[in-house]
């Protein structure tokens, strides 16, 4: 991180960490000012939005918790700083590392981001194997139609 930062490369950061982490590395990375640096510094997160927090979690939340099991047994924690992460419970998972609910609660979340973590910009995955395509569909709209707008509006207030 700090040398991405030093280069003025884009550090992305990892989907897995925790937010506390997160905003650590941010600061770590600092505000690059090489070649390669384009104003940004994002982070990736599973991201999935559904009219109600309850319904985007009955959709979304067993195929991301299958996709961490399936990370955890493969080795993934390994590469991470924070190796004991990925063997959660999905309710703890949910809270700092995916952004699954209404579009109220995924607006507050990315915001969230945003004021308290560091990250400008967010790379948003939105599928898992065995989802339907129109909840996915339905929830690249609502993302479009009313948390996007409200995130700047909400951003550009502060």
């Amino acid at each position: 991180m700090k040398r991405a930062g030093e280069l003025g490369d884009v550090w992305i950061a990892n989907p897995h960490e925790d937010e506390t982490t997160i905003a650590r590395q941010v600061k770590i990375a600092g505000q690059p000012d090489g070649n390669g640096y384009y104003g940004v510094i994002p982070g990736r997160r599973d991201v999935f939005v559904a009219d109600t927090d309850s319904k985007a979690m009955e959709i979304y939340g067993p195929h991301i918790k299958d996709f961490y099991d399936w990370y955890a047994k493969e080795g993934q924690a390994e590469a991470m700083e924070n190796p004991e992460v990925l063997d959660q419970r999905l309710e703890t998972l949910s809270k700092e590392r995916f952004i699954i609910g209404s579009p109220e609660t995924v607006t507050d979340r990315l915001v969230n981001l945003y004021e308290n973590v560091g990250l400008d910009c967010v790379l948003m995955g939105m599928h898992r194997p065995g989802i339907p395509h129109e909840d996915v569909l339905h929830s690249i709209e609502l993302t479009g139609d009313e948390v996007i707008p409200n995130v700047r509006r909400r951003i550009s207030s502060t």
